[in-house]
């Protein structure tokens, strides 16, 4: 071996060593960043939500509030204990601390259809019987889901965490389409009062859409809600029916239209995440054995190729450039140049260099801003068809009217991203918008006969 082969190999050797210290240090973070991840105070159990949701399907003989509140405690203890732990041992610890859920509804799509599809509310109708057995084989369910509302605040007071348990979501879901059911069924064969209930489960599910701080709780709250709103719209097919039941419901507020609290909701969670990586690759020395390098080699090296803080630092102002879009109107939300086209969001090049397993991380992670508020912004639409039908129903406008009616109302009642009249589709019988998700069914509202 000459001379210059030496030099040669100790000049890129010492070369590889100077980017090595030079790139494996990582950034403080950014004030800004450090601001968004503190955890909020946790809330006492008699105003959190999120405790009786957490407890909703536990034994007959627990309280939901209670067993959610002693759930969440022991997990976070769980998460505590374990700074920088791994994964697979947190994992049965966490499941084991979590709350027990032992309630279920039997079989409630057989019977509780989602009620923004077809024919569900003739569904109902039809099998009123079994509606009504249903309900009472689940009258525990049915009474704590009335006593959600009691509870003014929401916060998921969960240490965010990769294995952070959540809610039983489905058994929620289930029992709102249930007592939604009944309350349809009830009101359309005279029981006036049942309108007010459903007014109820209105106000109830706006504020908890307007408070979710986690991109699940707020997809939650808008399904239940466009089921509650369905109901609303369908009581209004009672023949006789005092149009005086049924207020002008007004549109969306800007929490309950935002997704931006659930979203840095999620921003916390990938931050944990990132952490909890970096935790993990305690383990840096030993992929650094199978890949045939040094211990302290490998761990140098592997450390350098991934800087959370950096990763953190950079993806925050991407995220609210992205949250900022969100804010935009309706008809501007879907068009190009939206959320994931922001000039925030296309780092630097040698961000590769020095941060490539963050670069890869963050291109994952990021969530679609533009899919979660154009649901909301349906959601706000299916308001504004809901008070259209309203006032067909008022104005006691015939099928074969409604396309006149909404030609000389277009000023009223508007397609929020056409920012058009509303539709009607004689054929199918509904009232629709152009709608940026049609496939989740929030841009129809059928107008049926009266009953």
């Amino acid at each position: 071996m000459n001379f210059k082969t030496v030099l040669l190999g100790l000049v890129v050797a010492l070369g590889i060593g100077v980017i090595i210290l030079v790139a494996r240090d990582d950034d403080a973070l950014d004030p800004a960043v450090e601001r968004a991840l503190k955890p909020p105070k946790r809330l006492p159990l008699e105003s959190n939500l999120f405790y009786p949701l957490s407890g909703f399907a536990v034994a007959v003989d627990k309280i939901p509030a209670e067993e959610g509140y002693a759930a969440v405690t022991r997990v976070n203890e769980i998460l505590r204990s374990h700074v920088n732990g791994r994964t697979e041992e947190m994992r049965p610890e966490i499941q084991k601390a979590w709350v027990e859920s032992v309630l279920d509804i039997n079989d409630p799509t057989k019977i509780v259809c989602t009620l923004r599809k077809d024919g569900c509310i003739a569904s109902l109708l039809a099998r009123r019987t079994d509606l009504l057995t249903l309900a009472g084989q689940h009258q525990i369910l049915t009474a704590r889901y009335r006593g959600l509302a009691d509870f003014p605040e929401f916060q998921l007071d969960l240490l965010p965490h990769v294995e952070m348990p959540l809610p039983r979501f489905n058994a929620v879901l289930s029992t709102n389409r249930l007592v939604l059911g009944v309350q349809i069924v009830g009101y359309l064969q005279g029981e006036d009062e049942k309108s007010g209930a459903v007014l109820q489960d209105l106000q109830f599910l706006r504020r908890l859409l307007g408070q979710a701080d986690n991109v699940l709780t707020k997809m939650v709250a808008t399904a239940m809600m466009a089921d509650a709103l369905h109901a609303y719209a369908a009581m209004m097919d009672r023949k006789g029916s005092n149009i005086d039941h049924f207020p002008v419901l007004a549109p969306l507020s800007t929490a309950e239209l935002s997704p931006e609290r659930s979203l840095m909701g999620e921003f916390r969670f990938v931050a944990s995440a990132l952490s909890g990586f970096q935790g993990e690759a305690a383990d840096y020395e030993d992929l650094g054995k199978d890949l045939g390098m040094p211990p302290w080699l490998g761990a140098t090296a592997l450390r350098a190729l991934f800087k959370p803080n950096r990763t953190l630092n950079r993806d925050f102002p991407c995220w609210q450039a992205a949250l900022a879009t969100t804010r935009r109107p309706s008809a501007e939300l879907m068009a190009p140049g939206g959320a994931k086209d922001t000039p925030a969001c296309k780092p630097d090049w040698y961000e590769w260099i020095l941060d490539p397993i963050g670069m890869v991380l963050s291109s994952i992670s990021e969530p679609d801003f533009r899919r979660y508020a154009g649901r909301l912004h349906d959601l706000d639409g299916l308001i504004t068809l809901v008070n259209l039908k309203r006032a067909l129903r008022r104005d006691r406008v015939t099928a074969d009217d409604v396309a006149n009616y909404l030609s000389g109302n277009g000023a009223t009642y508007v397609d929020p991203y056409a920012q058009k009249p509303m539709q009607w589709d004689s054929e199918t019988r509904a009232l629709r918008f152009t709608g940026a998700q049609t496939h989740i069914g929030y841009d129809r509202l059928p107008l049926e006969p009266l009953q």
